[in-house]
């Protein structure tokens, strides 16, 4: 990692402004830096293979100088190897989907875009060159390489750390596994280099570097590297993974598609149900195995407001939910505009709700916790809405919003 001064640098939010980060941390001789170093640790593993990484830049401007680096580096003439995933790349689902399923891009570039709501199991490598104050941020960063991946036989992921995040956030302790399995080497401050300085300047970024190698294993409570989540069925509630049974529910419906059921294929074909249809579909469903009802299919999507056909569409393939993150934002929205809010009460309940979109339990408790504890924790906060006003408010954004 390297030493990046915070001076003049303020805040968007409960994070750093990313314009004020571009001016200290796009430096092209840091970047090739990184990216020279990139290679050379993946060159030392075994088995010598391309691994797919996620890189998360600051703009998309830092983001269009990393890429080109890691073509450059990469020796890649087409310029495929390493590409940005931006908002404004042109189709970025298309390209999400190359990156997930095709040999290129191996390494996806990104802003924002991948940071959160999503999944390619097939990720091996996290390379953080964005600072973060934010833990919600920086926690959902880590996520993406949370999944396993039978197909490649995946059981970790790594994380290159060339910003200190894992540092700030005391990862060591953070991600407490009985045998850490963080590596630091830590070098002496140095100051910003000049462009003549590049090879020093590399030198010692070599030193400060951080790899962290995530692997299967961690307290399930203290970060979510590998999400294992069961929901209760049936009268004597049995409780089943629920990977398991939204696996086991997409095999079903597949399996009633190829009997060729005529209400599953009335819904495959958007043909609406009636009543006594529908009624009848959600009992043939609803067997004694696995007990598949709309209210365990909420459970296991995390969609509250989640519909029978939906969730048939679903598993066809045809329908994709919002994420949490898209769900939960447009509740907000929509509730903050029905609401006389002031500035500041807006902006304490946006880093909430963030809080609680990362997996947060939301309580008044949660004032003493970063970054709430680093801007003046409770005391702030009731300074902003008073007592009552707050325990009110709390109330009405967890009854109609978090959920």
């Amino acid at each position: 990692k390297t030493k990046v001064t915070a001076e003049g640098i303020s805040y968007q939010g409960e994070d750093d402004d990313p314009q004020d980060l571009e001016r200290v941390i796009n430096v092209p001789a840091r970047n090739k830096a990184i990216v020279e170093e990139f290679k050379a640790e993946e060159d030392k593993r075994d088995p010598k293979r391309e691994r797919k990484t996620i890189v998360f830049a600051v703009t998309k401007k830092h983001a269009a100088q990393l890429t080109r680096f890691f073509n450059q580096v990469y020796n890649d003439p087409t310029e495929t190897y390493a590409q940005v995933i931006t908002t404004d790349t042109p189709d970025p689902t298309a390209l999400i989907k190359k990156f997930k399923r095709q040999d290129r891009p191996v390494i996806a570039v990104s802003v924002g875009m991948l940071d959160t709501g999503f999944d390619a199991p097939v990720v091996e490598n996290l390379v953080m060159v964005r600072p973060t104050k934010s833990a919600i941020l920086y926690q959902q960063m880590r996520g993406r390489g949370a999944r396993l991946s039978t197909k490649i036989g995946k059981t970790s992921f790594r994380i290159y750390d060339f910003a200190g995040n894992s540092e700030h956030f005391n990862d060591e302790s953070y991600n407490p596994y009985e045998q850490p399995q963080v590596r630091f080497r830590r070098g002496p401050a140095v100051a910003e280099p000049a462009e003549e300085k590049e090879e020093s300047f590399k030198q010692e970024l070599l030193k400060r570097r951080e790899i962290v190698q995530v692997t299967e294993g961690g307290p399930e409570d203290i970060d979510k590297i590998v999400e294992r989540a069961v929901i209760e069925v049936g009268p004597e509630g049995e409780k089943v993974d629920v990977r398991d049974y939204k696996t086991e529910w997409e095999e079903d419906i597949k399996k009633w598609v190829q009997k060729a059921d005529p209400l599953i294929l009335k819904v495959k074909n958007n043909e609406a149900l009636a009543e006594e249809e529908m009624r009848g579909l959600s009992e043939k469903l609803n067997s004694p195995e696995f007990y598949f009802n709309e209210a365990n299919l909420r459970l296991a999507y995390d969609q509250p407001d989640g519909t029978l056909s939906e969730f048939i569409k679903v598993a066809l393939g045809q329908y994709e939910f919002p994420t949490k993150e898209e769900r939960v934002g447009k509740a907000f929205d929509a509730w903050i505009i029905q609401n006389n809010f002031e500035p500041a009460q807006v902006s304490l309940l946006r880093m909430i709700k963030n809080q609680y979109v990362a997996g947060a339990q939301i309580d008044v408790g949660i004032f003493n916790k970063p970054p709430f504890s680093q801007q003046g924790g409770l005391d702030r906060a009731l300074k902003i809405f008073g007592a009552e006003k707050l325990k009110e408010t709390l109330g009405q954004l967890s009854s109609q919003v978090l959920r």
